[in-house]
């Protein structure tokens, strides 16, 4: 669950900056099992 709720922050953070949700959310799955760490830090950045 709290992945999920993960995923979907990243996706809106980037959806506000490209406009392009449907791309980012086909694309997304595939980065973020190779970016994992990553993203997560990139969500406390942001947050």
């Amino acid at each position: 669950m709290l992945e999920l709720v993960q995923i979907t922050h990243i996706i809106r953070f980037f959806n506000f900056n490209t406009g392009n949700e449907i791309l980012l959310s086909i694309d997304f799955g595939k980065f973020f099992i190779n970016q994992k760490k990553r993203i997560i830090a990139i969500i406390y950045a942001i947050s």
